[in-house]
Parts: C-alpha cells; structure tokens; sequence
C-alpha cells in the first residue's frame, strides 16, 4: 500500500476502531502508571482486545510506546489548560463548576474521544 493511501486510510478511521485505538494506548498508559513495562500483549490485555487485534493497531512494542507517550503527554496537556480555566474563573464556586462546564462541552464539540470519562472516573 502506497504511504498516502495508508495515511489517508488512518485519517478515515471509523469510530469503534478509534475508540479501540484509544482503548489500547490508554492501557499501555496505565501499565507504565503501575509501575510494569509496555508490551503489545499485556495492553491487549488490560484493554480487553485480542492479541492479533493490538497487533494490528500497533505492529511493534516501540510503536505503540510512541504512541502510548504522545497520548498521555496530550491528555495530560488537555488536563492542564482544563485547570488552568478553572482557576482563572475566581474563586466563586459558580464561576468554576461554569468554567468546568465549558471545558467539558468544548471537550465533546471539538474532540474526537472527549477525555472526560477518565478525568471523572
């Protein structure tokens, strides 16, 4: 398959498969959170997914590292700025629970997997 094609073909992913992608790397996270290595199996694992089926989102463990790292940095940057507008509301608890209002429903317009599952979990 020609680079572009593949390129275009990820850009194109349905949802469940990006919810499955997400699924994976958020486990990969959470191995690394619990102080064990990340490997392929053992996020399929913790994700609930097949062997096989992680594979074929990532087809080695560096990748999935990569990715696993870019993930959390960006969740962990989005968390950042959603406190960041929390406490520029003042200290009037209307003007923050707003403020975490707003944060969720541009979360949900603007990504494609809103992050707030796991910030309120």
């Amino acid at each position: 398959m020609a680079d572009g094609v593949f390129v275009q073909a990820q850009l194109e992913e349905d949802p469940n498969e990006a919810r499955t992608r997400k699924a994976i790397l958020d486990a990969a996270v959470e191995l690394v959170s619990d102080g064990h290595l990340i490997t392929v199996p053992g996020a399929a694992e913790r994700a609930q997914v097949s062997v096989a089926t992680a594979y074929r989102y990532f087809p080695s463990v560096d990748l999935l590292i990569q990715e696993a790292s870019n993930h959390a940095f960006n969740y962990l940057t989005y968390v950042e700025e959603v406190l960041a507008d929390i406490d520029a509301a003042g200290d009037i608890v209307h003007d923050r629970v707003e403020a975490l209002a707003r944060s969720v429903r541009e979360c949900c317009r603007t990504r494609h997997q809103c992050a707030w599952p796991h910030v309120l979990a």
